[in-house]
């Protein structure tokens, strides 16, 4: 089962990686880098948790406690401004516009850093 996760996981990040490098849409949008990059980052992230969460009993959650910890202090200091800042709710959770660096785009690198690290 390990072996089986590790695959579908590193397939899911090798395409990841590769439309993200490759998606820039110069001809047909007025940003052409940031949110046809966020478009496969994001789904990406969400597709490493559901394998993850599908084979949670191979994951090895007990190594590296210390980068767990850390994305859990990241994940839920991200989620406290979304809640606790006055600022506009959209540009908090997709970022300010031509950046693309909101709540979502955070949550979704930390989900790719944890399917990519310790199994």
């Amino acid at each position: 089962m390990q072996a089986k996760l590790e695959s579908s996981l590193g397939r899911v990040i090798g395409w990841v990686l590769i439309a993200t490098t490759l998606l820039v849409t110069p001809m047909w949008s007025l940003d052409p880098i940031n949110p046809i990059k966020m478009l496969v980052i994001v789904p990406g992230g969400f597709m490493c948790l559901g394998l993850i969460l599908a084979n949670h009993r191979s994951v090895n959650w007990g190594s590296y406690r210390v980068v767990l910890g850390l994305i859990a202090v990241f994940v839920i200091w991200q989620v406290l401004v979304v809640l606790i800042s006055s600022g506009e709710n959209y540009q908090q959770l997709f970022g300010f516009q031509g950046r693309n660096t909101g709540f979502i785009t955070y949550l979704a690198f930390s989900l790719i850093f944890k399917a990519n690290g310790p199994r």
